[in-house]
């Protein structure tokens, strides 16, 4: 018994939600890499709704692998006990600490961040393109709840996760429509592939990835 009750995500309150929303986050930066490897434009999408700084394309080409990479994943990490309650833990602000505000000496730090500079430096160089963290789920909870802190993995079970998490990557089946075998990895750019051919014209049908 984790707590998990339900979707909380913001900011996700016991280790579940916390596994749910860091698999996520990773799964559509590589959603995202693969969007931009098929030159497609990330922000016009057809499931989610068109808004201001959201990758609507993204996060619709997530969802027929929400199931399959992220959320089989996180069941076997704790079916497994990979992760233990042990590996998480409750961040809660320092007292007098406001929650929502970091601590100015916090913010000097980041600041010196080369990444931090991007805007400013000019540099062709330090161009990034980064994608947004922010996840839309419909029907989450998106304000926190009352009296609750966020739930966090320690440094260690962090890597943990990430390496279970390249390692689900690198799994390979069957897949006919390319008639190989594919990676999930390897999925992930096809399906980006074929959905710009059915954008061109090239193909007439989407077909998503429907594992048995």
């Amino acid at each position: 018994d984790m707590g998990f009750t339900r979707r909380i995500r913001r900011p996700p309150t016991d280790p579940v939600n916390s596994i749910l929303s860091l698999l996520y986050t990773f799964l559509m930066n590589r959603v995202y890499a693969a969007v931009r490897v098929a030159a497609l434009d990330p922000y016009p999408g057809f499931l989610h709704t068109i808004d201001y700084g959201r990758y609507s394309l993204v996060l619709d080409l997530m969802e027929e692998f929400r199931t399959i990479i992220a959320d089989t994943l996180a069941l076997s990490l704790f079916n497994l006990k990979i992760l233990k309650k042990d590996d998480f833990y409750v961040e809660k602000p320092e007292e007098g600490e406001n929650p929502y505000q970091a601590p100015v000496d916090r913010i000097t730090d980041v600041t010196k961040d080369p990444i931090g500079l991007i805007s400013g430096t000019g540099k062709e160089e330090d161009w990034f393109d980064l994608p947004d963290q922010r996840i839309e789920e419909k029907g989450a909870v998106a304000e926190r709840p009352t009296g609750k802190y966020p739930v966090k993995l320690q440094g260690d079970a962090f890597r943990r996760v990430l390496d279970a998490f390249e390692k689900k990557l690198t799994t390979s089946f069957f897949y006919p429509p390319a008639e190989r075998h594919l990676t999930y990895a390897d999925a992930l750019i096809y399906q980006a592939g074929h959905f710009r051919k059915v954008i061109e014209g090239e193909a007439a049908v989407y077909q998503p990835v429907l594992l048995k």
